[in-house]
C-alpha cells in the first residue's frame, strides 16, 4: 500500500482537495480529490489519517493546479477531470472519473474503521 499523511484539506465547490506527504517521492506533497460525502467521513478520523494514494489516482501538486483552473470556469463536473499537465514532473494525461467508482463510501468506511481501531 502506498500511503501518505494528510497535511491540509481545502473544499472547492463540492470537492475536497487534500495535500498529502508521500515519503517515497521526491515531491514534498501530492494531492487527490474526493466527494464532499467522503470528505465528511474522513474528518471523523483522528489526524494524521492515511489513504491508499494509488487507489485514489494521485495527482501531483502541479497537476491539481491545472484542475483548479478548469474548475473555476466550470469546464468540468465536480467529480470529473480530464486534462494534460504539461509540467516537468508530469507529462501524461490524467483522467479522474467519478472518484466514487474507485473509492466507494463502503471502502472509505472500512478504511476509517481500520485506522481508528489500529
Amino acid at each position: 500500500m502506498n500511503d501518505g499523511h494528510v497535511l491540509k484539506v481545502e473544499v472547492l465547490d463540492n470537492v475536497a482537495v487534500a495535500t498529502i506527504q508521500r515519503p517515497n517521492l521526491a515531491e514534498e506533497s501530492t494531492v487527490f480529490s474526493l466527494s464532499q460525502e467522503l470528505f465528511d467521513l474522513a474528518l471523523q478520523i483522528k489526524p494524521p489519517f492515511l489513504f491508499d494514494c494509488e487507489r485514489l489516482r494521485v495527482l501531483s501538486a502541479s497537476a491539481v493546479r491545472e484542475f483548479l483552473k478548469f474548475r473555476k470556469d466550470n469546464s468540468f463536473q465536480p467529480n470529473d477531470l480530464h486534462f494534460c499537465a504539461a509540467t516537468t514532473e508530469i507529462k501524461e494525461v490524467f483522467t479522474l472519473m467519478r472518484i466514487e467508482s474507485y473509492f466507494t463510501w463502503h471502502s472509505c468506511r472500512e478504511i476509517a474503521l481500520t485506522r481508528l481501531n489500529s
